[in-house]
């Protein structure tokens, strides 16, 4: 049972660190190259907010807010790369406790990190659309809509 527990805890560290490693490599070819968000961007294609009839001066309050924010509920907002006309592409972090398999292979409160990427972008015509890739799994997409409804609050 032991090895069973080390080894999947194992497999969920090594997820995690290539998970921040990605995301860090992908800031930092953006600092490097900011046109390089457009092309990260590409790849978040799943709807997560659609709203038709939101208010361009909103939009902008929540860029800036956006901009400015080094948090947004329990999300830590690891950077923010303006591209295009009114688009944003949001890196975040999430700090959380799931109910796991711990190192002894039992089942237990563990802490874990996600890392979430989105794109908040705003169009005269379609509104405010929020942007990320598909979930794998009910907690992620739990976290994803988190991350969402965090945006909104203190705008």
């Amino acid at each position: 049972m032991i090895l069973g527990g080390v080894g999947f805890v194992v497999v969920r560290l090594i997820s995690t660190a290539m998970s921040k490693r990605s995301t860090q490599a992908a800031i930092d070819a953006i600092r490097k190259n900011p046109s390089k968000a457009q092309e990260i961007a590409a790849s978040l294609d799943i709807p997560y907010l659609s709203k038709k009839d939101f208010p361009g001066d909103q939009y902008q309050k929540l860029k800036g807010n956006l901009q400015s924010s080094a948090q947004k509920g329990d999300y830590k907002i690891l950077h923010v790369a303006p591209f295009g006309e009114d688009h944003l592409l949001i890196f975040t972090m999430l700090s959380f406790i799931d109910f796991d398999i711990n190192m002894s292979g039992k089942a237990t409160d563990t802490k874990k990190t996600a890392y979430h990427n989105f794109v908040v972008k705003f169009d005269r015509e379609d509104g405010l659309q929020v942007l990320s890739t598909i979930y794998s799994d009910a907690t992620e997409k739990f976290q994803k809509e988190g991350f969402i409804t965090a945006i909104f609050q203190g705008v």
